[in-house]
């Protein structure tokens, strides 16, 4: 019975408390196997967990290149830290979508990049290399690559 190594349970702890498995499953991505009630269920394996050390996280990820579940999880954490009453539950937000992300961010916060383009990036929000620029009353955040190929301007 081969489970998730003691380190790979303290850096993916909400995957690994989601789907521990008992034996490695074969067919890749869309492997699934069988919940006691029948019913099939997504099954995210240690394999397929990007394993980098902490110093060598990305600052910036495309949200289209994730499975859907993380995609799911990490707009529900963007829409609750968008809507959060006060700052300990926007912070308690914004760290659910850096970790299920995988990405590093220097202060705890996630920008998602919203030009024209619809490019999909999450980046840190305190990236240098990141833009902001209005539009009438909203700011609107974007990408370091977007700012270098086609930067926003303020009107």
């Amino acid at each position: 019975m081969a489970g998730l190594l003691h380190s790979q349970k303290n850096s993916c702890a909400c995957i690994y408390n989601w789907a521990m498995l008992e034996e490695p499953t074969r067919g890749g991505p869309t492997a699934t196997r069988r919940n006691p009630l029948g019913a099939a269920m997504p099954v995210i394996t240690a394999a397929r967990i990007p394993r980098q050390p902490t110093g060598q996280l990305p600052t910036e990820i495309d949200l289209t290149t994730l499975p859907d579940v993380l995609q799911q999880v990490i707009e529900t954490a963007l829409e609750g830290a968008r809507n959060a009453p006060d700052n300990d539950e926007y912070f308690r937000h914004m760290a659910t979508a850096i970790l299920a992300a995988g990405i590093h961010t220097r202060h705890g916060e996630l920008a998602r990049c919203a030009c024209d383009c619809m490019c999909d990036v999450l980046y840190d929000a305190d990236d240098p290399d990141g833009h902001l620029f209005h539009n009438g009353t909203r700011e609107i955040p974007q990408c370091p690559a977007c700012a270098d190929d086609h930067r926003g301007t303020t009107f």
